[in-house]
């Protein structure tokens, strides 16, 4: 079993070469770690591969000699052109949230207002009784 999954990561870890993921977005990273062969892998757990384990020896290699064929590149233009579409959908998601709560503020602030101007006439209405005493508000009895 030991092996099927050390077979199943030097596959994953040809598949990233070659851009051909199964389980991983080819466009999603832009270089190739041992957690991402293991995730494309999709049987073994993070922290699987071990670079100084002889078992895991070709897929160390494999991977050393990629990315020493490989230029040190700048990210892909789509992953960073996909990051900044969602900064700017963050932002305009902000934006719409702010909005939806200047006029929630707005609609209590105005029931504030009339709760305050019906408070003032009842006042009024209990200091117009014939009798002068003042009745308790039921706001005032204790929960």
């Amino acid at each position: 079993m030991q092996t099927d999954k050390v077979t199943q990561c030097e596959q994953a870890l040809e598949r990233l070469i070659n851009r051909e993921t199964i389980r991983v977005d080819a466009d999603s990273y832009d270089e190739i770690t041992y957690g991402l062969i293991e995730r494309e892998a999709g049987t073994v757990s993070k922290g699987y591969i071990k670079h100084d384990r002889e078992k895991f020896k070709s897929i160390v290699d494999r991977l050393s000699e990629h990315k020493a064929q490989k230029k040190p590149a700048k990210p892909r233009q789509n992953t960073l052109q996909r990051k900044l579409e969602q900064l700017q959908k963050n932002v305009e998601d902000s934006g719409e949230n702010v909005k939806k709560l200047e006029q929630l503020l707005q609609i209590m602030m105005a029931d504030n207002l009339k709760l305050v101007e019906k408070c003032k006439e009842l006042e009024l209405e209990n200091v117009r009784l014939s009798s002068g005493k003042i009745i308790k508000m039921l706001s005032d009895r204790p929960h």
